[in-house]
């Protein structure tokens, strides 16, 4: 075997070896590095991510966990169209500030990602439209009374307001609250 095959198999010396036991370190292989990884392939698997998330949640927030009411009930208890679970006011008030936190951070990262990209205006208004269904289906779907408008707004506003404040921090006070240093401060 020639120096030139076998220099080929050996990883370039900056790229990260994989751990020899796979429980052995693997959240520190899988992470970002900028040495290995390109940020496209890394901006490409956030997008699909949050697409998937996005189309996930959505869908959730069309038909929430049990479905439908298909019939009005005599005594009132409960009209066509509404959810099901909505009767469960504590359990469906979580499910839907979840779902919809979940949904917003997801729509977001889109946003973030599609700036500056060719037909980002067009995708912010196909993203933002989106978010206006959703509130629409959530709004349709809940039965008087279940859910609060503040565990609708909140968390559809949460992930936009962090991002600010993160922003805000950094600029004003040079603090830095990325994941990555809250990540370097744990391990």
């Amino acid at each position: 075997m020639s120096a030139a095959q076998t220099n080929s198999q050996e990883p370039h010396p900056a790229e990260p070896r994989p751990p020899a036991d796979h429980y052995d370190d693997w959240f520190r292989y899988y992470r970002f590095d900028i040495r290995r990884d390109s940020p496209n392939d890394a901006r490409n698997v956030l997008l699909v991510v949050a697409a998937l998330i996005a189309a996930a949640t959505f869908q959730a927030g069309l038909n929430p966990p049990g479905g439908a009411w298909q019939d009005e009930a005599a005594d009132g208890s409960h009209e066509a169209g509404k959810s099901i679970f909505g009767s469960h006011k504590v359990l469906y008030t979580v499910f839907i500030f979840c779902n919809t936190l979940a949904f917003s951070s997801s729509v977001n990262i889109i946003t973030y990602l599609a700036v500056g990209c060719p037909f980002s205006e067009e995708v912010l208004l196909a993203v933002y439209s989106m978010l206006v269904t959703y509130g629409a289906s959530i709004a349709a779907v809940q039965p008087k009374r279940s859910v609060s408008e503040k565990f609708v707004f909140i968390p559809l506003f949460l992930p936009l307001a962090l991002r600010i404040a993160q922003q805000l921090l950094k600029k004003w006070f040079g603090i830095s609250l990325s994941p990555q240093r809250l990540l370097q401060a744990i391990s």
